[in-house]
């Protein structure tokens, strides 16, 4: 969690009150719709049941998506792919919610041979809950996007005006703000943690809510290189180069060691040189 709370706050808040109100509108849904013979009981408790199951579901899948992206082997997965695992995951802790929340509003408490079935159902049901908010709030950022969008001016007619002036150029120094001061230096990589970037400078990471490519590009020409789908490295921060086997890695200034996918090997060895 320490992570989050270091992600830029207006994008983390931006994000918390974008799934948050996809709770309460999935809450809703769930509350009409009655599954599990929960239409027994009265609309307003419902709701309530459904709202706080799928909010929690929310930040468990969050916590078990920035595990996943740690985990090597599913690091390297699509994005759709990587929707079971984090599911498979959140289930789990989601099971001692989801047991006393139904036991307050059915009175339901379930037999120890009905446990792996209620695994099962929750995990089901998260995954098509990680689809839609996947869909609805991480793709492209398309969501935010629409929330942080200026409003568009009236039409109305205007007097020639000069040309506009040429775009600013990128500030090299962008991700250097984002960062929590005590963090800030010369960053050593990029790496991609589910829907966030993870800044990994001379004095430790923080997590930005932002895509990879938008990170890439606000560094400007800063020498470096694109390694791996979810790596980005800066020359600056490379301490060597190594192979074992058909397995290349680049080890960093501050010791980490970034995998190196085939299709990047070539441009890493011409550019890093390679032990």
């Amino acid at each position: 969690m320490r992570d989050f709370a270091n992600a830029s706050a207006p994008s983390w808040l931006q994000r918390l009150s974008a799934e948050g109100g996809l709770a309460i509108g999935l809450g809703a849904l769930f509350a009409w719709l009655g599954p599990f013979r929960t239409y027994e009981q009265q609309f307003l408790s419902r709701i309530g049941f459904w709202t706080l199951l799928v909010a929690i579901w929310f930040v468990l899948t969050a916590l078990a998506g920035a595990g996943v992206g740690r985990l090597a082997r599913l690091r390297d997965l699509p994005e759709w792919a990587r929707i079971a695992p984090r599911a498979g995951f959140a289930a789990l802790p989601m099971m001692l919610v989801t047991l006393p929340a139904t036991e307050a509003l059915q009175g339901w408490r379930p037999g120890a041979d009905q446990l792996f079935a209620l695994y099962a159902k929750i995990f089901v049901i998260g995954c098509g809950l990680t689809c839609i908010s996947t869909a609805l709030l991480d793709r492209e950022g398309r969501l935010l996007a629409r929330q942080s969008r200026p409003a568009m001016p009236s039409a109305a007619p205007v007097p020639e005006v000069a040309p506009a002036p040429p775009p600013m150029p990128v500030e090299r120094d962008v991700l250097q703000a984002k960062l929590p001061p005590h963090l800030r230096g010369p960053i050593y990589c990029l790496e991609m943690e589910d829907h966030y970037v993870r800044v990994h400078s001379d004095k430790g990471s923080s997590l930005l809510l932002m895509r990879l490519g938008d990170a890439v590009a606000s560094l400007g020409d800063t020498p470096g290189l694109r390694v791996h789908r979810s790596w980005w490295v800066a020359r600056a921060g490379v301490r060597r180069v190594s192979r074992k086997g058909r397995a290349v890695r680049v080890e960093l200034e501050n010791g980490l060691l970034v995998p190196v996918s085939q299709p990047y090997v070539r441009a890493v060895r011409d550019l890093f040189g390679e032990a």
